[in-house]
């Protein structure tokens, strides 16, 4: 009705008068038209096969999982409120103090530690003079018996706390654990220290200086330099 469109005149050259033979020329030559609407199915084709792949791939992989898992057979470690996971509190020094007596006579046997020394144990478990008699006493075992064994391992009444503190299994290993625990970072305790000073001294020196810059200073920044030509 409207003549011979300007694409279908500028693909064949010249005007076909009559929509039949319009029609058989697009089906023959490939239209755009029905080119895209191939294209367009193709890609929603692959697009639901990728889905469908992906999703049957992850449920394969959690059935797999789920059943690997095994949750009735696991045995998840209790998790024990340490004093000293807090950010700024202290090892409990009672517990060092009954824990290198746990070391001592149950551990020290097959399991050294090389790098820690008796006078780390003055003013954090020990006095000076407890611990030259631990050293002295450890110096007369060696020239003694010259002999180790395995000791026990860790159950209830292994042993007797010189504090009088009942030895149960759990308290056993709680103490072990914490000087462990101070033995592998001596300066814990300075540590903290050291940042609860700085903490403190942070919260003098900044409200301080936020002074110092927002009114000393701001007849410094509302000044203005006029220059002043000589005649």
């Amino acid at each position: 009705n409207g003549g011979t469109p300007e694409w279908l005149r500028a693909s064949t050259g010249k005007a076909f008068p009559t929509p039949e033979t319009a029609v058989h020329v697009l089906l023959n030559m490939g239209s755009p038209l029905f080119h895209s609407a191939s294209v367009s199915k193709g890609r929603k084709a692959v697009i639901s096969t990728i889905g469908v792949l992906t999703a049957g791939g992850a449920g394969l992989a959690l059935a797999l999982h789920q059943a690997v898992k095994a949750s009735d057979l696991e045995l998840h470690p209790p998790l024990y409120p340490w004093s000293h996971n807090c950010l700024l509190s202290a090892l409990d020094h009672a517990s060092i103090r009954c824990g290198y007596q746990v070391y001592k006579q149950v551990c020290a046997a097959c399991h050294s530690i090389e790098y820690l020394a008796f006078c780390n144990l003055v003013g954090v478990s020990h006095t000076e003079e407890e611990v030259k008699a631990l050293a002295e006493e450890v110096r007369s075992a060696l020239y003694t018996y010259q002999a180790t064994g395995m000791a026990p391992p860790s159950y209830n009444e292994v042993l007797e706390f010189d504090d009088g503190t009942p030895a149960t299994m759990s308290q056993v290993a709680k103490d072990v654990c914490t000087f462990l625990r101070w033995a592998a970072e001596l300066e814990h305790d300075q540590r903290k220290r050291m940042g609860l000073k700085l903490l403190m001294g942070s919260a003098v020196l900044i409200p301080f200086v936020y002074y110092l810059k927002s009114h000393r200073s701001s007849a410094l920044k509302s000044g203005k330099i006029a220059y002043r030509p000589p005649k």
